[in-house]
């Protein structure tokens, strides 16, 4: 591996500041918003919650209108307890499209003040996600 690298990137020396350069200019994954979504969601359902969130950040980059996403991401950051997050994605998703059904986001708002109350609704929700298919 150590030959491979000197033939691609020169003498030793230079190695870290190569490969950081080369590491650099390769594109990030691409695919259309949609696609990345799909792959957020995916990522959700196997528990790679970090993952997801990173993904619905990027396809909010991509589509900063898209009502939906904004949903998810609400929902994704109230399962990881970002609940100041988790309200301010929902209230996002509900100027975008004032028909869509958030109905956490009033319950996360009153919750917001009564931790033990918080503890058990988010505990219901993921007793939840985890029993549907």
């Amino acid at each position: 591996m150590k030959q491979w690298l000197k033939r691609l990137f020169g003498t030793a020396k230079q190695e870290p500041e190569n490969i950081t350069k080369a590491y650099e200019s390769l594109p990030l994954p691409v695919g259309s918003p949609e696609e990345i979504a799909q792959s957020a969601l995916k990522a959700w359902k196997k528990r790679d919650l970090q993952g997801a969130l990173e993904l619905y950040n990027r396809a909010i980059a991509l589509m900063p209108n898209e009502a939906s996403l904004y949903l998810n991401r609400g929902n994704l950051k109230m399962e990881l307890k970002l609940i100041d997050g988790a309200i301010t994605d929902l209230q996002e998703a509900v100027s975008r499209e004032p028909d869509l059904p958030v109905g956490n986001l009033e319950l996360l708002k009153m919750m917001k003040g009564n931790p033990d109350l918080l503890a058990a609704f988010l505990k219901k929700q993921e007793q939840k996600r985890i029993s549907s298919p």
